[in-house]
């Protein structure tokens, strides 16, 4: 098989597959999403129903800050390891590279974010889901 016709077997196979979207996962295809609140109950249920339920999503960004003296990163890890998204680690183990945490703080001026920070979720996102309670 040459080149043209394994990357015409590939549009048709991104064809079919959009084909097979519904309107919600059609609506989220492609897109980068910032939730802030990402760290809370109805954060996590969101993200991992966006997750599993729209899997041609990009990115989910999730804003957050340092706690009990872990640093955002590893708070990103230590939430998507919780029971919530075990469906998710069976279905689409690879699911966590789709999650990014930004250090933020809602609280402070700009967020608190750093100035590549606020440019990338500037230069990147589409859509906000904005919790705080």
């Amino acid at each position: 098989m040459c080149i043209p016709e394994i990357m015409e077997d590939a549009t048709v196979k991104a064809l079919n597959s959009m084909a097979n979207l519904s309107p919600i996962q059609e609506f989220y295809s492609n897109t980068n999403i910032l939730i802030t609140g990402g760290t809370g109950f109805f954060g996590n249920v969101l993200m991992e129903k966006l997750l599993r339920s729209c899997p041609t999503i990009s990115k989910i960004y999730i804003l957050i800050r340092n706690k009990r003296g872990i640093e955002s990163k590893a708070r990103v890890l230590e939430i998507l390891d919780d029971v919530l998204f075990t469906r998710l680690k069976e279905e689409c183990p690879d699911f966590r590279s789709k999650v990014v945490g930004i250090h933020g703080d809602l609280t402070l001026p700009n967020l608190g974010l750093s100035v590549q920070n606020e440019k990338l979720l500037i230069d990147e996102v589409v859509f906000v889901f904005y919790y705080f309670f």
